[in-house]
C-alpha cells in the first residue's frame, strides 16, 4: 500500500515470466498499470490474463466487466470460458482508449445532434446536483 506500482508490475512480470499462466500475477500486472493510471494497459493486461488463466476468479470477473461495458469487445474471451452469455451486438473499437461504436448503424449516428446534446445536459445537470465529476467511488476508472 506504499503506491510502489512500478516496482509491483516489475515483480508481478517477473512471476509472469516464469508462469505464464499463473492468474495471480496476470491480475497483478493489470492492478499495478491501474494504479499508474494506465488504464487501457491495465485491461489489456487483465484480457492477456483471462485467456491464460480463464478460471482465475478475479480475471475471469474483470472480464465479465469489460463485457458488460464494452459490448463485443472482449466476447471472444468469455465465450472461452462460458456459453450462457448473449452473444453481442457487432462493435467495432474506434480508439484502443475503449471507445467503440456499433457497426449496425451503418453510417447512421447512434443519436442525432439534438439527442446527444439533451443527453449531455441532462449528464451535466446530474453530475453538478451529486458535486460535480468525480471517479473516487470507481476504482477501475481512469
Amino acid at each position: 500500500e506504499e503506491a510502489r506500482y512500478d516496482d509491483a508490475e516489475r515483480a508481478a512480470l517477473t512471476a509472469l515470466a516464469m508462469d505464464p499462466a499463473d492468474g495471480d500475477a496476470a491480475h497483478k500486472v493489470g492492478t499495478a498499470l491501474l494504479g499508474q493510471g494506465r488504464w487501457a494497459a491495465a485491461h489489456a493486461a487483465w484480457r492477456r490474463g483471462v485467456e491464460a488463466a480463464p478460471l482465475h476468479p478475479d480475471l475471469s470477473a474483470q472480464a465479465a466487466k469489460d463485457a458488460a461495458y464494452r459490448p463485443g469487445i472482449v466476447q471472444h474471451t468469455l465465450s472461452a470460458m462460458t456459453s450462457s452469455l448473449p452473444q453481442p451486438l457487432p462493435f467495432e473499437t474506434l480508439h484502443p482508449a475503449g471507445v467503440w461504436s456499433s457497426t449496425t448503424t451503418g453510417a447512421m449516428p447512434l443519436l442525432n445532434e439534438a439527442e446527444c446534446t439533451a443527453w449531455v445536459a441532462a449528464a451535466e445537470a446530474a453530475a453538478a446536483a451529486r458535486g460535480g465529476w468525480t471517479t473516487s467511488r470507481h476504482y477501475a476508472v481512469p
